[in-house]
């Protein structure tokens, strides 16, 4: 029993004169909790205790140096030396990990994203391509039909003047004809007002004249009486 307590102090003064330096930054063991007293001694005053694997600042170790005076936000005090370690412990190296993991994992989402943008700009700048060439390949066939037709431009010329002046020719037709067709109008208008009057004054005289051979037909019968 003896030779392991004495394994274990001769551990400890290794250790502590291995890396107990001053401002070094240090983890607490990951295997056990570690207690935090007031005085590099196992009789020391209880000040509390440190979980594995929390980051401390070594201040200073003790003369003989088993124990490490240790700085862990606002607790400060004296811990085993033995139960002190120079790398990060496996927990903060898995949360440490888990950080840079979770980093990763957004800047490839961040970065997959920007692909599917770029991806869906090319598409459009394809599609607007092709809606290009199909816009290229209707101009030159509409150039092609231009082409065509001007070989035809001045017999195109002078259907298109000659089409004109029989349209000039036409319109002053159709004023003539609207012109006769009104005089016509109006002709027939005067000749069936000239004829109504006729038939009025015609139909008075008679009236005048059956009224006077009535009157003398009565004077007559009267007469015979």
């Amino acid at each position: 029993m003896k030779a392991i307590i004495s394994r274990w102090l001769l551990l400890g003064l290794l250790s502590g004169a291995a890396f107990a330096q001053q401002g070094e930054s240090a983890w607490i063991s990951d295997e056990l909790q570690t207690s935090v007293s007031d005085a590099p001694q196992s009789s020391g005053k209880y000040l509390g205790s440190l979980k594995a694997g929390v980051p401390v600042q070594i201040l200073r170790n003790s003369e003989d140096g088993r124990y490490v005076l240790v700085q862990a936000g606002e607790l400060q005090g004296w811990v085993w030396a033995k139960n002190i370690m120079h790398s990060p412990s496996v927990h903060s190296q898995f949360a440490e990990q888990s950080r840079q993991l979770n980093l990763a994992q957004a800047q490839h989402a961040q970065l997959k994203q920007v692909h599917d943008a770029e991806l869906l700009s090319v598409q459009e700048l394809q599609q607007a391509l092709a809606q290009s060439r199909q816009q290229a390949e209707t101009a030159r066939a509409d150039l092609l039909a231009l082409q065509r037709v001007s070989a035809n431009a001045v017999e195109i010329d002078r259907r298109n003047r000659e089409l004109q002046a029989r349209v000039v020719n036409l319109e002053q037709e159709n004023l003539q004809l609207q012109h006769q067709n009104s005089r016509l109008q109006d002709t027939g208008l005067r000749r069936q007002m000239l004829l109504g009057g006729g038939l009025v004054l015609s139909g008075a005289f008679l009236s005048v004249i059956f009224s006077l051979l009535g009157r003398t037909k009565r004077r007559r019968q009267l007469h015979d009486l």
